[in-house]
């Protein structure tokens, strides 16, 4: 006998499974957030999405750009350039986007591996967000098939 339960494949549509991405004061289960308490209260889910080269490259020439301008007041540069250990500022990988309870988004990966920053997390999907055009990762467990 088939199950009739829908599955998220790619291609498909799905939706964030309210129940287990939301708090039980927001129309979910949980008794904790799993992000923070605003998007939570929000009611959304932050997926994360790879950012490109170029813009990458327009990161750092924000923060060039910034130096040059305190070079000119005759400000330190070196909090602009470095972290607090000193170390050099990477540009970001990734860039963020907030899916909103009760949208529908396109599936276009069912399974994968998020590579976010320099780590990969295993139990992802990519969804496509039709407000930002951005192809977003997400975790699955906090999704259902439509």
């Amino acid at each position: 006998m088939a199950s009739t339960e829908k599955k998220i494949r790619k291609g498909g549509l799905a939706r964030i499974n309210e129940a287990a991405a939301f708090t039980t004061q927001n129309g979910g289960s949980r008794q904790h957030p799993h992000d923070c308490w605003d998007s939570d209260e929000r009611r959304i889910l932050r997926g994360s999405f790879r950012l490109t080269n170029k813009q990458q490259q327009e990161w750092r020439d924000r923060k060039r750009e910034e130096i040059k301008e305190a070079r000119a007041k005759g400000e330190d540069t070196f909090s602009i350039a470095f972290d607090d250990a000193g170390e050099s500022r990477l540009a970001p990988q990734n860039g963020y986007v907030d899916l909103k309870a009760g949208h529908i988004y396109q599936v276009l990966r069912g399974r994968m591996r998020a590579h976010i920053g320099y780590h990969v997390y295993p139990g992802y999907m990519m969804v496509l967000d039709p407000e930002s055009g951005y192809e977003v990762m997400v975790p699955r467990k906090y999704m259902e098939a439509v």
